[in-house]
């Protein structure tokens, strides 16, 4: 047989394997019928994934809710994440309504001999500036974080804790937020927890943070992050870590789910405090930390903070509430003080 013989079978044969794993691609795909196409589409994943590292070889900057920045580093580029390191949607009126709820709910608590405390997670792109591409500019001078603390600090209103000055130091000899998560590690988290138990020992003296060389520092291998995820790269990734105590703790952490999610903690070598927290998913790793200091805690995700006609602290009485929440979701407190103060007795 000739070799232009051999050349036209062998593309013939090519069309039709191609037209044959479309066709196959189709099918399966379509077995859950059309209305799931997208959902069931048969490589789907690995299809998005390959497509991505293409992208992010060629030096593509942005993507879906993601945006490269520098030397590596992956930024969260949805829910204003970016508009708070530009100092963009600054909304004075809404921030001074949620000092006004602050307020109230710390009179309500200090009526009965609680403490609160309100804890501000900075945004990954706060702590390091530089990582952010030059292509974004500042549009105002404050950011609405300064613009909230100004009008905390001209009132007397509850304290809230800047952790900005802190983390920006530790951050000159540490790495304190993942290079490809939108969350701080656990060395992040850790000069968090120590500024937080700064704060509680001005008014509860036995409640002093662990130093740093009291932990050990664990890291696993490699894995896919929260910003890779979103964009189907699982091709970028990064060791994950953790603080263990070198000291005796005595402390256990349960998690529970009725009706929602939410974990305690027991800590019999603990001070006799009790502790309520109200936290984000920057709160997941303080938990840990905070676990060690107190008789009994219980922490309470911000995205369904009561339950049904009641209220945590009507039902727990603790000695310190605490309340987190990230830099760029700083405006939902108005919601969430807005269900605890409604819960409140």
């Amino acid at each position: 047989m000739s070799s232009d013989r051999w050349q036209q079978l062998y593309s013939k044969s090519f069309v039709l394997i191609v037209l044959a794993s479309m066709l196959f691609t189709m099918v399966k795909s379509l077995q859950s019928g059309c209305a799931k196409f997208d959902e069931s589409f048969l490589g789907k994943a690995r299809l998005i994934s390959t497509f991505n590292h293409l992208r992010y070889s060629m030096g593509d900057e942005v993507f879906p809710q993601v945006q490269v920045g520098k030397d590596g580093w992956l930024e969260f580029s949805s829910a204003g994440n970016l508009d708070d390191y530009q100092n963009a949607s600054i909304d004075p009126e809404r921030l001074e309504r949620i000092r006004q709820k602050l307020d109230t709910l710390n009179a309500k608590l200090a009526a009965r001999g609680i403490t609160l405390l309100v804890v501000v997670a900075p945004n990954k792109e706060t702590i390091y500036p530089d990582i952010v591409s030059e292509k974004l500019e500042k549009i105002n001078e404050k950011s609405r974080l300064d613009v909230f603390l100004d009008l905390i600090r001209q009132t007397n209103s509850p304290p809230v804790i800047d952790l900005r000055p802190a983390l920006r130091l530790a951050s000159q000899n540490h790495q304190l937020y993942f290079k490809t998560d939108s969350h701080w590690n656990s060395l992040g988290s850790y000069f968090a927890y120590y500024e937080i138990m700064k704060a509680l020992s001005q008014e509860y003296p036995m409640l002093q943070p662990y130093e740093l060389d009291q932990f050990r520092w664990e890291e696993s291998d490699p894995i896919v992050m929260d910003l890779p995820k979103l964009i189907g790269a699982d091709f970028i990734k990064e060791p994950w870590n953790q603080l263990r105590p070198k000291f005796n703790s005595a402390s256990y952490r349960q998690q529970f789910s009725n009706p929602s999610t939410v974990w305690f903690s027991w800590a019999y070598n603990g001070q006799e405090k009790t502790l309520l927290m109200y936290h984000d998913s920057f709160g997941n790793r303080l938990q840990s930390l905070l676990q060690h200091h107190f008789k009994a805690a219980m922490y309470i995700p911000n995205a369904n903070p009561e339950p049904p006609k009641s209220s945590w602290v009507d039902l727990i009485n603790p000695d310190i509430v605490i309340i987190e929440v990230v830099e760029r979701n700083l405006i939902f407190l108005d919601g969430l003080l807005l269900k605890l103060l409604e819960h409140l007795s």
